[in-house]
């Protein structure tokens, strides 16, 4: 089978995996590898989103980086019936 190599471990080369893995059969995560330069996933974006203040990732719906088209509105249902 085909190896898969993603550069960057950041929101984008997360969410292109997250892709792959869930639409793509072929695609494991025995062959699908993320290289980043940081010891971590996410870790420059945490870093600073932190050093900011920024709890969230405030996207539009439409460009949202869930898999699921409809993932922010699902989201954002959980968290209001919580508050009820």
């Amino acid at each position: 089978s085909s190896k898969w190599l993603i550069v960057g471990g950041g929101p984008h080369g997360v969410h292109i995996a997250t892709r792959l893995l869930e639409e793509v059969p072929s695609i494991s995560r025995d062959n699908l590898c993320i290289v980043d330069d940081e010891p971590e996933l996410l870790h420059k974006w945490k870093t600073r989103t932190t050093a900011t203040g920024m709890e969230y990732l405030r996207s539009s719906s439409s460009y949202h980086l869930d898999v699921r088209e409809d993932g922010l509105k699902r989201y954002a249902g959980k968290i209001q019936a919580k508050r009820m």
